[in-house]
């Protein structure tokens, strides 16, 4: 008689070993681990060629999100943005603001900082794809909270420079014009389309 399943209880507590599975085989898995991480993946969005990445209405009810991007390239010298959407709808309103602070590969520092923008900079002047270098890559926090608050986000990341500069970069921000929860974020450039771009959304508890 064919079994499908086993009952835990089929085996001892200390039946499978190393010894009795060869870990140099690959095991294709279908199934959902619970309880083994307080971080779940979301969905990946490769964004090549699009004006915009959308995570909308898929945050989940977590602690905070996180998305981590990363190959970041645009078409020409411009800055890497991101808006809140709030019930479906995404945040144009000129309340973001935002500071960061670079250190670039040269020794330099340098601050860039809004009071009163349209979108939240993350990034200012990254690379186009004709350097051929890598793209930038970094980490975005959001968090949640169940009482009325100005929603907010913080991170830090490598930037590729238009000039060819590697710097280290740390920014944060929120939106002083909304108090409504969070439903959804999106990543675009200041103008023209993204070149290259793989944003991954997590929940975190």
């Amino acid at each position: 008689m064919a079994l499908n399943t086993l009952p835990a209880t089929a085996f001892a507590d200390d039946a499978i070993t190393a010894d009795k599975i060869n870990l140099a085989n690959t095991f294709a898995f279908t199934g959902t681990v619970t309880g083994a991480s307080d971080i779940t993946k979301i969905v990946t969005v490769d964004g090549a060629g699009a004006s915009q990445v959308d995570f909308d209405g898929n945050l989940g009810s977590f602690t905070y999100n996180m998305i981590i991007f990363n190959d970041l390239q645009t078409a020409g010298d411009v800055s890497f943005k991101m808006r809140f959407f709030h019930g479906g709808s995404v945040a144009t309103n000129a309340n973001h603001r935002y500071a960061g602070k670079m250190r670039s590969s040269t020794g330099n520092d340098s601050n860039q900082n809004s009071d009163d923008d349209t979108g939240f900079d993350i990034m200012n002047a990254i690379d186009d794809s004709s350097s051929g270098a890598v793209g930038s890559t970094g980490v975005i926090y959001i968090p949640h909270t169940t009482t009325s608050y100005n929603p907010a986000f913080f991170g830090n990341g490598f930037q590729q420079a238009h000039n060819g500069n590697k710097n280290a970069i740390y920014y944060a921000g929120h939106n002083t014009g909304q108090t409504s929860a969070i439903s959804g974020v999106r990543l675009y450039p200041s103008s023209g389309n993204f070149t290259n771009i793989k944003a991954t959304l997590y929940g975190v508890n």
